[in-house]
């Protein structure tokens, strides 16, 4: 059965989802949606690339926290979908934070709401929003790092569900790209074959995600990835006299070219 994401567009099957952790934790929080979510959040996407699942979660969750910090549903229902009618067919750059719809917030006079929750102030508030765009930065430097490289995006997926949590000593962004590098360099060695090897990287970040509470290296990481599934023997084993036999055909051929 394939489904048809409201956000990004991509076409996918329904499998796929259920097996997905981030994707299974965004359809638990269905419930919350404001109605203008989706419309909202596809202004983060790009044109060449859809929305991954864990950053799509993320947003959501940095949304429905605006709501709760005095906004309310309503309001930020409204907020966002004046803010898809001003920036949708403009052509401009995707969105890299909460900004614009923090403004439009503001100018609908729920300023005194954003900053109410525990007694926050404007400095307060903004710093937040500088944290998450650090963090967003970061994660923008990953897509860029990994070239289409399939260990490469394996890294960068999994380095960026890490930023995401935002763990102590989490890399900055001017140095996220190097960290992703001395990661690739540990990883590379122990993943040869994409089809075997890329489910075991990315099985290997999802026990980082629930069991890391700051930054791990790189040896935590290999030290969680799976063995390898056996592969399935040939059917028709050959004896010990044919491996003999083939062996002196190679040394004939071999004397026949000297």
């Amino acid at each position: 059965m394939m489904l048809h994401c409201p956000c990004c567009h991509a076409q996918f099957s329904i499998e796929a989802v259920i097996q997905d952790e981030e994707a299974r934790r965004l359809i638990g929080m269905k419930g919350e949606f404001p109605p203008s979510l989706f419309a909202y959040l596809s202004l983060f996407r790009s044109e060449k690339r859809a929305l991954a699942w864990d950053r799509m979660t993320r947003l959501t969750v940095e949304v429905l926290a605006i709501g709760e910090q005095g906004a309310g549903s309503g309001a930020l229902n409204e907020a966002m979908a004046e803010t898809v009618e001003a920036l949708r067919g403009k052509g401009g750059a995707p969105l890299k934070n909460h900004n614009y719809l923090k403004k439009v917030l503001l100018n609908r006079g729920n300023v005194e709401s954003l900053n109410r929750l525990n007694n926050s102030t404007p400095q307060q508030f903004n710093c937040s929003t500088a944290s998450s765009s650090k963090t967003d930065a970061a994660i923008n430097s990953l897509d860029g790092w990994h070239c289409g490289d399939w260990v490469r995006i394996a890294v960068a997926s999994g380095l960026a569900g890490l930023l995401a949590l935002r763990l102590e000593n989490s890399p900055a962004a001017d140095t996220i790209t190097k960290t992703a590098d001395i990661w690739e360099q540990a990883i590379r060695p122990k993943a040869s074959v994409q089809d075997l090897d890329a489910p075991r990287i990315a099985a290997a970040f999802r026990q980082l995600f629930t069991k890391s509470r700051k930054w791990p290296g790189p040896a935590q990481l290999v030290e969680l990835m799976p063995i390898r599934k056996p592969q399935k023997a040939l059917d028709n084993e050959i004896s010990s006299e044919e491996r003999a036999a083939n062996r002196e055909r190679l040394r004939e051929l071999v004397r026949s070219m000297e």
